[in-house]
């Protein structure tokens, strides 16, 4: 099978309607000034999830100032005003590493987005004084040297050094998910640049009390070369780290071949790249489908570099990007669902920044149109939502107009049906969803964003005191073998300072694998970090009832135990006749 190479495009943008205003500011310095930034009121929406694909709930997102957090399906949306030239997009959640995304906002447009997170592995563990060797299943090594390591206030550590490392190869069909940025950067002369990537490592290096740290010598790098990529990889090739300030790459050092590796000094330690820097021009441009927001991913390729890059279309339909000038350039939107081309167009070679204008898409007969409304608990209708369209198994969103209508078209190819539900973010409220049969044009009348809010907690109810309650709480099933029933499993996370934190993991088991005849056990354990000032242990579990349970993704997870004895191992304080309760939607 004939691999294909990524490079940048613009990068995976979300959706949601709103005004958007453009403001231009310059600095004046003694200095000569920067060059003025276009500052762009713009709004985000999208779905985080897993490397499984799962959805992942309560991860934190940024953008400009403004954070959210996403809900149970992983869907959020954001709003704040951004650099319009290129702005950053982090997600961050306990247990993975954070995921950076640059995005090129547009003007009165609303912008979609998928993100996969990277769990967050120990990979190895030595001593600072001895130093020690990092070694990837995929064949990457990394070697540390000795006496070599600061901490976060410039200090130089002596301790146990732990190393969280995560390769990224550069032939991942979902690499414009996964990777930080979007393949743009700046070499070492201060030149815009688009990247051609031959592979990626993440480093992040910690002490024995979660501390960050980083290295005072040079660590050297051996990275091997995808099999596919191997015959077009240069003898020698600059290295680039990811700054997560500005979104950018940046260069620094260079890695040479030897043996069908990479092999350079690394400096610090953050996101590293071995790519081939090219010259970039601007492509913009925007797909139609008469009033209908249809959904599809942009690709660009260079056939002659056999590479590739991608984007999705905002909800209006709108794209743009960064792509490789001075070779020929073939621009396609792909349908996700029929996984064929529903557009191509060859671009020539471009030299300059280029506006494609407006495409229209004929809605032909092999297209389905859905038009509906989307209200709130009081049927009233709502814009600051999203309607979540579901079909084969392919998630798609459609972001309501102004009055709350809804105007979506998709094409069924071998699907019957297909699912809906809305999600009112002011309220944080979701709907259920609502199966429907495929017509050429379905209308799907009102979408309630009603029935479930978006709450997640371990709450614990002591007598004569106010509840304490902790929002950090995920829930996932384990299913087990022949007539064993599955196992509840819920964490949750209390953070008590920027290092303090202590996991609670929860596993319910009903034993009698009957809904009618529930005997339900459970046992937890816990894992500490740092010194939080608060360290429950929970006894007498017997007294269990499940409010609310299910076995697939999006229901809800409700357990209650009464009668529990909470004792607190800092302050030594036991309490009976607590209550625990555990909510959460299944992942």
């Amino acid at each position: 099978m004939k691999t294909k190479t990524i490079f940048a495009f613009y990068l995976i943008l979300l959706l949601v309607s709103g005004c958007k205003k453009d403001n231009i500011f310059s600095v004046v310095t003694e200095e000569k000034p920067p060059a003025p930034k276009i500052i762009i009121e713009s709004t985000v929406s999208g779905i985080v999830l897993n490397r499984q694909g799962q959805a992942v709930e309560n991860a934190t997102v940024t953008w400009g100032t403004q954070q959210v957090e996403t809900n149970e399906d992983g869907f959020f949306i954001i709003e704040d005003e951004v650099n319009g030239e290129q702005a950053v997009l982090q997600v961050s959640k306990e247990g993975y590493f954070d995921a950076f995304q640059t995005i090129l906002p547009i003007a009165q447009a609303s912008l979609k987005t998928r993100v996969q997170l990277t769990p967050r592995l120990l990979n190895t563990s030595f001593s600072a004084a001895n130093g020690g060797e990092l070694q990837l299943v995929n064949g990457t090594n990394v070697t540390f040297v000795a006496s070599a390591f600061q901490d976060e206030m410039g200090n130089t550590y002596t301790g146990e050094v732990r190393v969280f490392a995560s390769y990224i190869d550069p032939t991942d069909p979902d690499l414009d998910e996964i990777m930080p940025g979007n393949l743009q950067a700046l070499n070492a002369d201060e030149e815009s640049q688009i990247l051609e990537s031959f592979g990626m490592i993440n480093v992040e290096l910690e002490g024995s009390q979660g501390q960050g740290l980083q290295i005072t010598s040079p660590a050297q790098l051996s990275m091997p070369i995808p099999t596919s990529l191997l015959n077009k990889a240069p003898s020698a090739i600059p290295l680039w780290y990811f700054d997560e300030a500005t979104g950018l790459w940046k260069e620094e050092g260079e890695a040479t071949l030897s043996n069908g590796n990479y092999v350079g000094e690394l400096a610090h330690f953050s996101f590293w790249n071995c790519d081939v820097p090219y010259d970039l021009v601007e492509i913009s441009g925007k797909f139609t489908a008469e009033s209908f927001e249809i959904n599809g991913k942009i690709k660009i390729s260079a056939p002659s570099l056999n590479t590739q890059a991608y984007g999705h279309l905002s909800s209006d339909g709108s794209f743009r990007g960064k792509v490789i000038s001075g070779t020929p350039l073939t621009l396609e939107l792909i349908d996700l669902n029929c996984n064929d081309v529903i557009y191509t167009q060859d671009l020539g070679t471009l030299t300059a920044d280029q506006d494609l204008g407006e495409i229209n898409i004929p809605l032909t007969e092999e297209w389905v149109t859905i038009s509906g409304t989307l209200v709130n608990c009081d049927d009233q209708a709502i814009s600051e939502g999203v309607v979540v369209l579901d079909l084969g198994g392919n998630t798609y969103l459609i972001s309501p107009k102004a009055d709350g209508s809804v105007l979506g078209a998709f094409r069924a190819c071998n699907e019957t049906d297909f699912s809906i539900l809305g999600v009112d973010w002011n309220a944080q409220e979701r709907g259920q969803a609502k199966t429907f049969n495929i017509t050429s044009s379905v209308n799907v009348g009102n979408i309630q964003a009603c029935g479930t809010s978006f709450v997640a907690e371990m709450r614990i109810i002591i007598p004569g005191q106010d509840d304490y309650v902790v929002n950090n709480v995920t829930a996932t099933i384990e299913p087990q073998m022949d007539s064993i029933p599955p196992i509840y499993k819920l964490n949750s996370t209390d953070i008590q300072g920027e290092n303090d934190r202590v996991t609670y993991n929860f596993n319910f088991l009903n034993w009698t694998n009957n809904q009618n005849n529930q005997i339900w056990g459970m046992n937890f354990d816990k894992q500490v970090s740092g010194a939080p000032g608060n360290i429950f242990r929970f006894s007498n579990l017997n007294d269990i009832v499940a409010l609310q349970y299910g076995e697939k993704p999006g229901e809800v997870i409700y357990f209650r135990v009464s009668g529990v004895t909470l004792f607190n191992e800092v302050t030594e304080l036991s309490i009976e006749n607590c209550t625990l309760e555990l909510s959460a939607i299944l992942e």
